[in-house]
């Protein structure tokens, strides 16, 4: 909310904890951090619409829910891995890593195709992804160290993405980041 109490949309940059939960790393400084601080709810777009000719025919996302400092160090491990150029900013005494709890949320999947999706049809359930959640430092630093080109053929071959030098940033019970 702004000062007035009207909504106010910022951008931000997002990362994924192993269940898909909202990561953000922001600072007491800014205005939205202001307006979390004062009510905690949240709605995050993610667009997918980039390159279309026509982007209201494009699958986008609203995700709802409560942001909520987080000192959990996987996250902060999870955020760095994803935006590297934030470890510049990250320890200085204004910035904090938030966690969404999603709550819900309003998908667009093309013209005509809009759904809303509760939070447990969205969030993987990790039931067991506790030894995955330990190995995943090793296991990303094992295939980005032995295995780039792997790694390269995955983003290039098997998601038809450009360019060189992909590394993963993270692993989970859904698949790996890149």
């Amino acid at each position: 909310l702004a000062a007035d109490g009207a909504p106010y949309a910022s951008l931000v940059m997002a990362a994924c904890d192993l269940d898909g939960t909202p990561l953000l790393l922001l600072s007491r400084l800014a205005e939205h951090t202001k307006n979390l601080l004062a009510d905690a709810r949240v709605s995050l777009l993610y667009d997918g619409t980039a390159g279309l000719a026509s982007p209201l025919t494009g699958a986008r996302v609203s995700v709802q829910g409560r942001a909520m400092v987080s000192t959990e160090p996987r996250h902060r491990a999870r955020y760095l891995a994803r935006h590297p150029d934030a470890a510049q900013f990250a320890d200085f005494g204004d910035f904090a890593f938030y966690a969404v709890a999603v709550e819900r949320a309003h998908l667009v999947a093309g013209f005509g195709r809009i759904h809303w999706v509760a939070a447990p049809d969205l969030l993987p359930d990790l039931g067991k992804a506790g030894p995955l959640a330990e190995a995943e430092a090793g296991i990303v630093a094992h295939m980005n160290e032995d295995h780039a080109d792997a790694i390269q053929l995955y983003a290039t071959r098997l998601l038809g993405a450009a360019g060189d030098g992909w590394s993963m940033t993270g692993i989970d019970a859904e698949g790996c980041d890149l």
